[in-house]
């Protein structure tokens, strides 16, 4: 059973988990995990909200985030479409 709509309202604190497709690995190297850092900070830095803790492993990655202006879906769009 799909789990249902997330609740999505500036100020709440949202857990997010990025997987890799079939238990791919999502980063190739540590320059990509570092790219990928740095867009997040970026992000954080123009108001998209606070990064509470952050967990990378090879083939997904965890994310404890408090939600700014904009809406979750646009940040995460940014954060992973490089």
């Amino acid at each position: 059973m799909p789990r249902g709509p997330r609740l999505d309202a500036p100020g709440i604190l949202d857990y997010v988990m990025v997987r890799g497709l079939d238990r791919r690995s999502i980063f190739r190297g540590d320059r990509e995990w570092a790219d990928v850092l740095g867009r997040l900070n970026r992000l954080v830095a123009a108001g998209a909200g606070a990064v509470y803790a952050c967990a990378p492993l090879p083939n997904h990655t965890h994310l404890l985030l408090r939600a700014g202006p904009r809406p979750l879906a646009r940040t995460m769009r940014a954060l992973l479409a490089g």
